[in-house]
């Protein structure tokens, strides 16, 4: 196995064989990217998420990093290290300090180091960026100090060059600030089944994204918590599917 971003960066060999050795058969090039496989990924990843939800557990580093290529077409979370059982609380405040990958983090969990199956939701968010972007580096170029102020007043990762409107929507749905007004993975699996069904480009391959997604002085995904200030409000910006903003303001712990 191989993970996400390696695979992306590999994706120039033209063997012809999959994972196994074997000739590949698929009508698609085994090494050839396709918007429809993108969303694949997304959803096989949120189908995992789904299950893990299930089982009252939540992951804490759901990253493009701990995800594995099992053969082009399927692939596999994994890194469990953080994973923590909520079945009786329903979310988890760890009691240590230790390194975090804060880029991949929601808010509540950033300032107030409470995890919960929707912080989660947020990290997706990061990850399908991630797979929009074909191994970008979040937030690129802002490091952790800066990044910390800036989201919690309101900023969130501008729409990809190649991104359509409905796949950035999605994006924004599951970094509100408010944990509750994000969706769950099952309506986020459905949104994204019902894209697989459509012919619209949600992922435009034959744009270019910007350099600086790839830079490598951007990789930098973690770092030791601070003391932050949680009493602050958020401004949360989301584009409607009509290009309209709609702005308004919420507690950070509400």
């Amino acid at each position: 196995m191989t993970d996400y971003r390696t695979f992306r960066l590999s994706s120039d060999d033209d063997s012809g064989l999959n994972s196994s050795g074997e000739s590949a058969t698929s009508s698609q090039s085994p090494t050839e990217l396709h918007q429809t496989r993108l969303l694949s990924y997304a959803r096989q990843i949120v189908l995992a998420m789904e299950y893990m939800a299930s089982r009252k557990f939540i992951h804490r580093d759901l990253a493009a990093r701990n995800i594995l290529m099992y053969d082009e077409e399927r692939i596999k979370v994994s890194d469990f290290g953080l994973t923590r059982d909520i079945y009786e609380r329903n979310l988890y405040q760890p009691t240590s300090a230790r390194k975090l990958p804060y880029k991949w983090m929601a808010l509540e969990a950033i300032f107030d180091q409470v995890f919960t199956i929707k912080s989660d939701v947020w990290s997706f968010g990061i990850v399908l960026w991630e797979i929009v972007t074909l191994g970008g580096s979040p937030y690129p170029g802002i490091p952790n100090k800066d990044l910390f102020k800036l989201l919690k007043e309101g900023y969130r990762m501008e729409k990809p060059e190649n991104c359509s409107l409905e796949v950035y929507q999605l994006m924004l749905s599951v970094w509100h600030p408010n944990p509750y007004c994000r969706p769950s993975f099952t309506e986020l699996r459905k949104k994204l089944e019902a894209m697989l069904e459509q012919t619209k480009p949600y992922i435009n391959l034959s744009v270019a994204v910007s350099k600086d997604y790839y830079e490598l002085s951007s990789i930098s995904d973690h770092s030791d918590r601070g003391s932050l200030d949680t009493t602050e409000h958020t401004t949360y910006v989301e584009m409607s599917a009509t290009d309209s903003i709609l702005t308004y303001e919420t507690p950070l712990n509400g």
